[in-house]
């Protein structure tokens, strides 16, 4: 119910109207939408990173698809390792003859049965195998491409079997 008072002219006292208003109520309560709502929009994280393999080669593995979480230091991707094991494995046969070459030449140059020159010559060829091998070594692990950062895996630019190069942006990564 409703009341309303109103006056024809100031002298008179007001005539009070009475106006019945309809009023529909429920009972308060949740419900299911059976309606999906999409969204668009560009959400950007605090840290973007991309990412590529230090070295080029074959691509054998990828670990993740795009909008898919990573966590830090998840293997992303893998090249075909073939090419560098063998590199190394032909360092390690060097560094162990230039090794064994020089521990022979050790004992003559101990013996002052060497001259410092030759004995130097040998001393540089063994750090330069062992250089040699540091690097192979790297190159190896190198081949396999980790997650810098725990995050969702934004774009993701290659399959496997595709060639690569040294530093081509491969996987977006964001927190």
């Amino acid at each position: 119910f409703s009341l309303v008072a109103g006056c024809k002219d100031g002298k008179k006292s007001p005539q009070i109207y009475e106006v019945q208003i309809p009023v529909l109520t429920t009972e308060a309560g949740t419900f299911k939408s059976p309606k999906e709502i999409s969204l668009s929009g560009n959400i950007e994280g605090f840290k973007t990173v991309r990412l590529g393999f230090l070295v080029a080669g074959k691509i054998d593995f990828i670990a993740a698809n795009e909008g898919q979480l990573v966590s830090k230091g998840q293997l992303l991707s893998s090249l075909d390792p073939t090419n560098y094991g063998i590199a190394k494995e032909l360092v390690d046969i060097q560094v162990n003859q230039v090794q064994d070459e020089y521990d022979r030449l050790k004992l003559m140059h101990d013996n002052n049965s060497l001259s410092e020159s030759d004995f130097a010559k040998i001393s540089y060829g063994l750090q330069q195998a062992k250089a040699q091998q540091k690097l192979h070594t790297k190159n190896l692990e190198d081949t396999k491409l980790y997650s810098p950062i725990t995050g969702v895996l934004l774009k993701k630019f290659c399959e496997t079997g595709e060639i690569t190069g040294v530093g081509i942006p491969l996987f977006v990564v964001s927190d």
